[in-house]
This record gives structure tokens, sequence and C-alpha cells, in this order.
């Protein structure tokens, strides 16, 4: 953890001492890049409204919608037995008024109700995930707009692929180091690579260098050559020469994540 800790800091430092600003971008995207191989798709799950919300719908400052409306009821059987009755005028005009009282409190109650259970619907409502969404594999369209806008720009986040592997080398979930640079040419782009390759292998080699013995007595190298050959490497121009050839097949590709780096020939 202290080596990745290094190499994330050597990260942001170089990119931004070299101009670049740092951009993120969301990780579950509806963006399917093709030429990545297989995405995680993402499923929502449906949510149900709480019981308990529910049933707090029929009460506004402790006045149980139900109860009035029982109240309102009893009182509606008292008016009829008056009306019946003939008895006192001034007392069937009086449960009339309170009648229409209680009638008017429940209208009110009804329309408090019915305003909570739509915002209880707005508030639990599940997201449509009828769209096929997905854990980015990249985020290099996202990059190409922000270069538009701002120049030099880099991003360092994780991302997702679903293939299928033999090696043990190979994780489902990677934290990859994107950049893209505007107004650049091919050769811009790999003196960027270049510099910022050697920038991780000095600040490891200066920050880590116990923690880099350690490594080397675990896969069982001698400290000596993990060192030389890194420095070798920071030293290496980085130069290619563009040869026509065949394509490297699944079995080369898989000797390569296999292989022992530092047993790479030069």
């Amino acid at each position: 953890m202290r080596i990745r800790n290094t190499l994330s800091f050597a990260t942001h430092s170089f990119f931004n001492g070299q101009g670049f600003l740092d951009v993120q971008i969301p990780i579950i995207t509806t963006t399917d890049y093709e030429e990545f191989g297989k995405l995680f798709q993402v499923a929502g799950l449906e949510q149900k409204p709480d019981k308990h919300k529910l049933s707090t719908i029929h009460e506004t400052d402790g006045v149980s919608l139900d109860i009035v409306k029982a109240a309102a009821k009893e009182k509606s059987n008292i008016v009829e037995t008056l009306k019946r009755t003939e008895g006192n005028r001034e007392a069937l005009a009086a449960a009339v008024q309170d009648l229409r009282k209680t009638n008017e409190l429940v209208s009110q109650l009804e329309a408090i109700e019915k305003k909570n259970l739509k915002s209880l619907s707005s508030k639990d409502e599940v997201v449509d995930a009828s769209r096929d969404l997905f854990l980015t594999v990249s985020g290099r369209l996202h990059l190409e707009s922000y270069a538009c806008a701002l120049g030099n720009v880099y991003l360092f986040g994780p991302r997702f692929q679903a293939d299928k592997t033999y090696s043990a080398k190979y994780a489902l979930e990677m934290w990859m180091v994107e950049v893209e640079m505007a107004f650049s040419q091919l050769r811009d782009a790999m003196n960027c690579a270049s510099d910022y390759f050697n920038h991780l292998i000095m600040y490891v080699l200066e920050t880590c260098h116990e923690d880099m013995k350690f490594i080397a007595k675990r896969i069982e190298t001698p400290a000596s050559l993990v060192f030389s050959r890194l420095r070798q490497v920071k030293d290496k121009k980085f130069e290619t020469n563009f040869k026509s050839g065949v394509a490297l097949t699944a079995k080369h590709l898989r000797t390569l994540e296999d292989s022992d780096p530092l047993h790479w020939k030069d």
C-alpha cells in the first residue's frame, strides 16, 4: 500500500507539474465501448414503499383521518336521528353545523394525504434501468470533450472489464491512467508517456527503497537486479520502429501476461 500510495501521488504530481487538469468521469455509464470486450452490466433493484411511511401518511399533526371520518359518520347519524324525531331545532342546527365542520376537516385531511402520497411516490421512485447501464471501461470519450475545452487533461480512477482470462495477473477492476492532449502529435504523446514512466521509477526508487528491497526478497530476486533493471528501463530511450508483421495470437498474449518483466530482453 505504501508503494501504491507513492505511485498515486507521483502520478498527480507529474501531471499537475506538466499543466494537466485532473478530471473525473461517471463510473456508471450508458456508453458501450465495443473494442474493449465484455462489460459489467448494472441492474437496479426494485424498491418497495416503506410500510411505516404509509401508516404515518394518514396522520397529520396528530390527527388521524380514519378517526375523523368515523366521527363524521357518527355525527351524520345523530343529525338523521334528530330529523326523524323532530326534536329541538336548536340541537339539530348545532348538530348540522358540527357535521359541516367535521366534513370540512375530512376534506382538508384527504387533500393532505393525497399530497403526501404523491411526495412519497416521487422520493421512492426507482431509477429507470430499462436502458443499458454499464461500469465504465474507459473515459476516452469524456476526455476528448474535456480536452477540446480545457487543453491537456488526465484522469486516474477505477475501470472494469468482464473479459474471461486465464492469467492470474488479470483483475476485473483496475485503476487506469488516461491522458488526452489537445493539438499534439504522436511524438508529443510518446515523450509524455516516457517522462511519466521515468518519473514513477525515480520517485519509487527514492521514496520506497526499503519496500522495494522487501519485494525483491519475496519474489526471490536480488534487490540489485530489481534496482538496476528499473534504472535501465528509465535510461532507455523510448523509440519505435514500425515493421509489418502478423498479429499476436491469444497464446502470445498469455505468454506476455505470465512472463516476468525482470527477464525480458532489451
